[in-house]
């Protein structure tokens, strides 16, 4: 891996922050102006080999594979999309954000970038889009990978019992994040692995590192998941390969369980357990829609598995791939 990450730094292809620096990084990737005007952010982070394309969840950017996606720079050509709304990406002016505009966003990239095919990898949402992708546009996706993701269409309802359920009422912290620095300290804490670039992508700060809001409004997310379409699995021509968190306990979702009080807990308790369920019920729905589809479960991994566990999502990723590497780039 950091032979690949030298390389890919060598390069100037992206750039990995040192974490606990005061200010952000300068923007990394391009825009590309799409057939309605807007300009959506694309990251590539190798220009060479079979096409890798990677596509972040709701409210995120394609940075957030920045400390991940670079890992395949040494056989595929590894580009991300920041989905319109979010980023460096435009709003839509006229709230245009159904799942029909979003694809049209990605077929408009991948023929800037003169990419006929390729493999696709959504996380979560972007799980979502490239479910979608694959069933209008069959021609454009090679193999499909879902990283921990589920159907997110209201329609669909997947979570509509724990998203009923209130989480437990726990004490906010005294104060606020004020800088970049105090926000990486916090993710760290909480145990998370969100690279620099991402957080900076996704939160505003001023160039003394203060931060100043986030970049993209609450509606964005909420028009777009609202337009969402009810995915057809059934429909998918491709191979996939779907890699899942899986929940142990209530510990998996509430960490700090054990420093609540008993009606904190009984209510982390109804409201995992609901999860739990759901997931697993959406897992069963997706493996009787695609037989064929290689289904991992990681127990315990974080909803982002692809950090908590990079080393068994680059193994099975490699190994997927490399079974559905398509014929014209085996002859080249």
């Amino acid at each position: 891996m950091g032979r690949v990450v030298g390389l890919a730094l060598a390069l100037g292809l992206f750039t990995v922050p040192v974490a606990g620096q005061d200010t952000c990084p300068a923007p990394v990737g391009r825009l590309v102006t799409v057939p309605s005007g807007l300009r959506v952010e694309v990251v590539e982070w190798s220009r060479a080999g079979e096409p890798l394309v990677f596509l972040s969840g709701m409210g995120g950017t394609a940075h957030a594979f920045d400390d991940f996606a670079p890992v395949f720079a040494d056989r595929y050509r590894v580009v991300g999309i920041t989905r319109r709304g979010w980023g460096r990406s435009s709003p839509s002016p006229g709230y245009d954000y159904t799942s029909g505009a979003l694809l049209t966003d990605i077929i408009a990239v991948l023929d800037s970038l003169a990419i006929p095919a390729a493999h696709v990898a959504g996380w979560s949402f972007g799980g979502h889009e490239a479910t979608l992708l694959a069933v209008r546009y069959p021609e454009r996706v090679l193999s499909l990978t879902l990283l921990d993701s589920y159907d997110n269409s209201p329609s669909a309802g997947t979570f509509a019992g724990s998203d009923s359920l209130e989480p437990p009422r726990r004490p906010r912290p005294p104060g606020s994040v004020s800088s970049l620095r105090e926000m990486l300290a916090l993710d760290r804490l909480r145990g998370g692995r969100e690279p620099v670039t991402e957080l900076c992508a996704t939160w505003r700060f001023g160039k003394d590192g203060r931060y100043l809001g986030p970049v993209a409004s609450d509606s964005v997310g909420g028009y777009t998941v609202l337009e969402a379409e009810r995915l057809a699995y059934s429909a998918v021509e491709a191979p996939v390969l779907a890699i899942y968190s899986t929940m142990r306990g209530v510990e998996d979702m509430y960490p700090d369980l054990a420093g609540m009080d008993s009606a904190e807990k009984a209510e982390a308790s109804l409201l995992a357990g609901a999860v739990k369920r759901e997931m697993d019920a959406a897992r069963g729905r997706l493996r009787r829609a695609l037989p064929s589809a290689r289904v991992i479960e990681i127990p315990g991994a974080d909803h982002a598995v692809f950090r908590s566990h990079p080393e068994r999502v680059i193994r099975e990723m490699r190994r997927w791939l490399a079974e559905h590497r398509a014929a014209r780039w085996e002859r080249s």
